[in-house]
C-alpha cells in the first residue's frame, strides 16, 4: 500500500508529535508499504481573523488554540493539496483533526488519533483543554465534526476517544474502530522482561520507581516524590528515577535522581532511558489525564507494572489489577505507597502483574501488531491493497 502522511512537522524526527506517527511510519515501511512524508508544512502565516480571535481570547484571560480554527485550517488544507498533486498514493493517513477537516483528496482519508475533543466541554477533565475561550471551543467542535464527517475511516487509540467521537453523531460505527499504537522504543527480549522476580526486592527492602514526563505538575511528579518519601519512612529504601521536566520544589537527592529530558534520537540518551526502564521496578505516573500515554506502553515492554490514576488515556493501556494499579484521581502519595507495600507482602502479586504487562505489550502494543491492525482495518473496511505477499501475515481477516 502507498500511504501519504501529511504532518505539520517533520515526520522523520522522532522527537515530534510524541514520536508515535514516526514509529508507525517506520514499521509500515519495514512491512513493505511505501510511506510518503509530506511534512513539515511551509510557513502559512497567521490570518487576520485568527490573530483577532487569539488576542480577544487573551484579553478575556482565556486560551485560544490557533491551530484548530478554520482560517488556519483552510491554509493547511491547501498546502497539503499542493504536496499531494501528482503523487502516487492509495490512502492518506493523518493524526490531525485540522488536516482531516480541510484536506481535499479523491483518495480515502484515514484518521488515526489518540483523543477527541469532548462534546460536553463543561464536563472536560483533561488539563490541556482547560480555560479555552468560547469561540475556541466552538471552532474545536466544528473542526472535529467536519473531520469525522469527511474521513473514510476514523481509528482511535483507545475506547474513550472512540466513545466520545460517537457522541458527535456524524459518523457511523462502520467507519470507526479502535487501533492502539505501539510503544516508541526498541523492546527488550521477552525473556528479559519476564525474568523479573520481586522476592529480591523483599529481601533487600528496596525499590526503584521510574517517573517519565515532560510536564512535572501535570504528570504528578510531586505525588511520586511523596510516595517515595512515605516508603522510606516505612522502612523501604525507595528511590525515584525522574526523567523529563524538573520539579518546582527542591527534592532530596538521596532519594530522587533527576535525569532531565532524554532525547530518543540521540543513541546515548536512548540507551540511558532503556537502562532506566530495565533497572526500575515500576513506573509511577499520577497523571491528571492523557490522550493516550505512551510511557505506560514502554513500561509494559519491560514488564514494569504501572502505578497511576484512573483517568482518560490511562484506563485503556493499563488494566487495573492486572498490569498495574490505578487509584482514584487525587489520591495522595501515601495511597501509592500502600499499593507498593502490597507487593512486599505478596511478591507473587507483583510478578503476575509484571508478566501480564509484558503479555499485554506482545499482544497489543508492539509496533508490528499495531501497524498490522491498522493496515488490516484499512484493507478490509476500505478494500485497499494490503501489501506484498511476504507481509500478508500481518493482514489476516478480523
Amino acid at each position: 500500500m502507498k500511504i501519504a502522511c501529511p504532518t505539520i512537522y517533520d515526520l522523520r524526527d522522532i522527537r515530534r508529535g510524541s514520536g508515535t506517527l514516526h514509529c508507525l511510519a517506520k514499521e509500515l515501511e519495514r512491512q513493505g508499504h511505501a510511506v510518503h512524508y509530506l511534512g513539515p508544512v511551509e510557513e502559512i502565516g497567521s490570518p487576520l481573523p485568527t490573530r483577532i480571535l487569539r488576542r480577544a481570547s487573551t484579553a478575556l484571560g482565556k486560551r485560544y488554540r490557533s491551530w484548530q480554527d478554520p482560517f488556519i485550517g483552510r491554509r493547511v488544507g491547501r498546502a497539503f493539496e499542493q504536496k499531494l498533486r501528482g503523487l502516487d498514493f492509495d490512502v492518506v493517513l493523518t493524526k490531525d483533526y485540522t488536516i482531516a477537516a480541510y484536506l481535499r483528496t479523491p483518495k480515502p482519508l484515514v484518521l488515526h488519533i489518540e483523543s477527541c475533543f469532548p462534546v460536553d466541554y463543561g464536563a472536560n477533565t483533561h488539563p490541556m483543554l482547560v480555560n479555552l475561550s468560547p469561540v475556541c471551543v466552538f471552532w474545536c467542535h466544528r473542526i472535529v465534526r467536519r473531520a469525522l464527517r469527511r474521513v473514510s475511516l476514523a481509528l482511535f487509540y483507545g475506547q474513550w476517544a472512540y466513545d466520545e467521537a460517537l457522541k458527535y453523531k456524524v459518523i457511523s460505527a462502520e467507519r470507526m474502530g479502535v487501533v492502539p499504537p505501539g510503544a516508541n522504543i526498541s523492546a527488550p527480549h521477552r525473556e528479559t522482561a519476564l525474568a523479573r522476580c520481586f522476592q529480591k526486592n523483599v529481601d533487600a527492602k528496596a525499590l526503584r520507581l521510574l517517573f517519565v514526563g515532560k510536564r512535572w505538575a501535570h504528570k504528578g511528579g510531586d505525588v511520586a516524590v511523596d510516595a517515595v518519601i512515605e516508603l522510606n519512612r516505612r522502612g523501604i529504601r525507595a528511590r525515584l528515577e525522574a526523567v523529563g521536566s524538573k520539579p518546582e520544589r527542591p527534592v532530596d537527592e538521596a532519594t530522587v535522581t533527576l535525569h532531565g529530558l532524554l532525547d530518543k534520537s540521540v543513541p546515548a540518551q536512548r540507551e540511558k532511558l532503556a537502562a532506566l526502564y530495565g533497572g526500575s521496578d515500576a513506573l509511577i505516573l499520577p497523571t491528571l489525564g492523557e490522550g493516550f500515554c505512551n510511557s505506560v506502553l514502554e513500561a509494559a515492554a519491560y514488564g514494569l507494572p504501572v502505578l497511576s490514576y484512573q483517568v482518560q488515556g490511562i484506563v485503556d493501556p493499563v488494566k487495573n489489577g492486572e498490569t498495574g494499579v490505578l487509584l482514584p484521581p487525587g489520591a495522595p502519595g501515601t495511597a501509592f505507597a500502600d499499593a507498593v507495600e502490597q507487593w512486599f507482602r505478596n511478591p507473587a502479586l507483583y510478578d503476575t502483574m509484571s508478566h501480564h504487562a509484558r503479555d499485554h505489550y506482545d499482544t497489543t502494543f508492539s509496533w508490528e501488531r499495531a501497524a498490522g491492525r491498522l493496515v488490516n482495518d484499512i484493507h478490509f473496511r476500505l478494500r485497499q491493497p494490503c501489501g506484498p505477499p511476504e507481509n500478508r501475515h500481518v493482514c489476516a481477516a478480523p
